[in-house]
Parts: C-alpha cells; sequence; structure tokens
C-alpha cells in the first residue's frame, strides 16, 4: 500500500487513528482513486522534496447505491502545488476523454520561458504509479 506522505515530519499516528474512528463511526468510505497517489508537493527535489495525498473524496454506502459508477481521479496541475479531484458520478470520463483525444505539444510552447519549469513540475507530481 502506498504512504499517505513522503517526506518531511510524520503525521501522528493516535490522530490518522481518531480520524478512522470517525470515519468508521459515521459510514463512511473512502472512494479511493485513479491517478498521481499525491495531489499536494512543496515543488522541492531529492531529501528537501515532500508530498501528500491530502484530501479524498468519502460517502455513506447510501450514496454509494445511488452512483454505483462513480469514480474519482486525481488530476495533474502546472500551475498549483495542489493537483484537482475530479468526482465523476456516472462514469463518463473515459469516454468523454477519448472524443476529446490526447493533449498535443504545440511547437511554439517551447518558446515560453516557463515551458521547462512546467514539463519538470509535472513529472516530478506523478513519479509514482497510480492508484486504482
Amino acid at each position: 500500500m502506498l504512504a499517505e506522505k513522503e517526506g518531511g515530519a510524520s503525521r501522528s499516528e493516535g490522530q490518522m487513528n481518531e480520524f478512522r474512528k470517525s470515519l468508521d463511526v459515521c459510514c463512511l468510505r473512502d472512494l479511493g482513486f485513479r491517478g498521481c497517489p499525491y495531489r499536494w508537493s512543496n515543488g522541492r527535489d531529492g531529501e528537501d522534496r515532500i508530498r501528500s495525498r491530502l484530501d479524498r473524496c468519502i460517502c455513506t454506502f447510501e450514496w454509494m447505491a445511488l452512483f454505483p459508477r462513480a469514480s474519482v481521479s486525481h488530476e495533474i496541475s502546472v500551475v498549483s502545488d495542489h493537483c484537482p479531484i475530479l468526482l465523476d458520478l456516472y462514469g463518463n470520463k473515459g469516454r468523454r476523454q477519448r472524443n476529446r483525444g490526447f493533449i498535443k505539444f504545440e511547437a511554439p510552447w517551447i518558446k515560453d520561458d516557463k515551458c521547462e519549469d512546467i514539463i519538470k513540475e509535472a513529472q516530478n507530481l506523478c513519479t509514482d504509479k497510480p492508484e486504482s
């Protein structure tokens, strides 16, 4: 299982256990996700890098029965240290992506001074295998 956080100070295990117990008491379940495992990065490299999952989508069993095809995706952001979460209630995300096609690199982008930094940041955000 993938760690919730990579680098930096450890989270209080007692607080994390209390959070998990609260979810159980309220009958809430984590929907899981597809995509990059870490949604936040401090933007540093090497030993100074900290990445964390931070947010999650949780729901009740009743909600899951209403939306059985719901899925959660961690999308890639190149303009923020937080990656967006996409909650797809009806399982349409895959069809929409196929219809739109792939994102294509445009040659003029290379002239932008920020191009190399944006590409490096996107690569750093998603260097681990996705979790389903």
